[in-house]
């Protein structure tokens, strides 16, 4: 049985009433990977997933929303920092350790600022932080290697559907949309991939969690 992927409970087939960023984004692989073998399982039915994004680190203070994510999954982080040690340095020690005990990439970005620079006008900067997170997702799952799909021919498909969502709205938000997703997809920062050996947990450390 595939296990459950997501951003938005979103696997490779449609959602009866998936919000606009998931849809999008299983939209853009679905021709890639052929058949759907099963429903899309919403929020509150997910306990097994591959991407976990936090829009605060402070989400570690009340639980661990590491629970339920996929050795080897990805953990995403909006921030305004852009050095990978401090944003790793945000993070719980526990935190840290578990995350380099079980595989986990952490990525990180500041959709905020992305999305100002990108909306058209000012109402729609909180709409399009959602939008960036689809370039996020797109970049750090793995559906678009899945489906056999590399960076240009991903955001070919992504420009294409994008006229189903904002055709009626006008060029400028489509072009708008698009220049986001891209940016994110670009811009996204892979955390543990670029750690100095100074942050990263003694082996003492992921020991006991590994324990």
């Amino acid at each position: 049985r595939r296990r459950h992927e997501v951003l938005t409970g979103q696997r490779t087939h449609r959602p009866n009433k998936p919000d606009m960023a998931g849809q999008i984004a299983a939209v853009v692989l679905e021709f890639g990977d052929g058949g759907h073998d099963q429903p899309i399982r919403q929020h509150a039915e997910l306990n097994q997933v591959d991407l976990v994004p936090l829009y605060d680190v402070a989400a570690f203070r009340h639980g661990n929303p590491l629970r339920g994510l996929v050795d080897g999954g990805a953990l995403f982080v909006q921030t305004s920092l852009t050095d990978p040690d401090a944003i790793w340095a945000t993070l719980p020690i526990a935190a840290r350790t578990e995350i380099m005990a079980r595989g986990i990439q952490m990525w990180a970005l500041d959709t905020a600022t992305l999305s100002r620079r990108h909306a058209p006008r000012p109402e729609l900067e909180v709409r399009m932080q959602g939008v960036a997170l689809v370039g996020v997702f797109l970049r750090v799952t793995p559906f678009a290697e899945r489906a056999g799909l590399d960076r240009a021919q991903l955001l070919a498909a992504v420009e294409a559907r994008l006229g189903r969502f904002f055709g009626k709205r006008g060029a400028a938000t489509l072009k708008a949309n698009l220049a986001v997703i891209t940016a994110a997809y670009d811009s996204v920062i892979n955390v543990t991939e670029v750690l100095t050996l100074a942050q990263l947990p003694a082996p003492r450390e992921l020991m006991e969690v590994a324990r």
